[in-house]
């Protein structure tokens, strides 16, 4: 039998103010209703805390984490459960992050998203552990309407498909 997913942990790190404006004259953080899912095991969670009526922006010079699973901290706790899925289901379908930025937004470029830094550590309930990570050092990228949405992340020197 294969092994269930017990826990996924999601760590963004959104780029300063600063670094942000050096790159292109935008804003780094998010507005209030644009949204992030995380795609793995072939569908798509969404990260996201608190209740509906608590729209969080993620920060300027921030770092949020995101636990689904065993433990988790995301809103719909269930709608959000990875564990009826295996860990060969994320070695089958690619890792990615998506950002929906705000609709309806007066500027295409009002809702881009600065990522500094994203690692993505999917457990499994047998002790298999996969760690994904994209843009190191000094790389960072806008998401939103204008330079697309979608971050595909690569496996990390930590890797153990176990």
């Amino acid at each position: 039998m294969a092994e269930q997913i017990k826990r996924v942990t999601v760590t963004f790190q959104t780029s300063t103010q600063d670094v942000g404006e050096k790159i292109i004259y935008r804003t780094t953080e998010t507005l209030p209703d644009s949204r992030v899912f995380l795609g793995l095991a072939g569908r798509e969670f969404r990260c996201a805390t608190g209740s509906a009526d608590e729209q969080r922006k993620l920060l300027a010079g921030s770092i949020e984490t995101f636990v689904f699973g065993s433990d988790s901290n995301v809103r719909s706790v269930a709608a959000n459960d990875p564990t009826h899925r295996t860990m060969e289901n994320v070695r089958a379908y690619p890792v990615y992050i998506r950002f929906e930025p705000q609709p309806n937004a007066s500027d295409p470029q009002e809702d881009d998203w600065c990522l500094e830094h994203v690692r993505v550590g999917i457990e499994g309930a047998a002790g298999g552990r996969v760690d994904l990570e994209a843009l190191e050092g000094e790389e960072r990228i806008f998401l939103g309407s204008d330079g697309g949405h979608v971050l595909y992340l690569q496996p990390g020197a930590a890797q153990t498909w176990g």
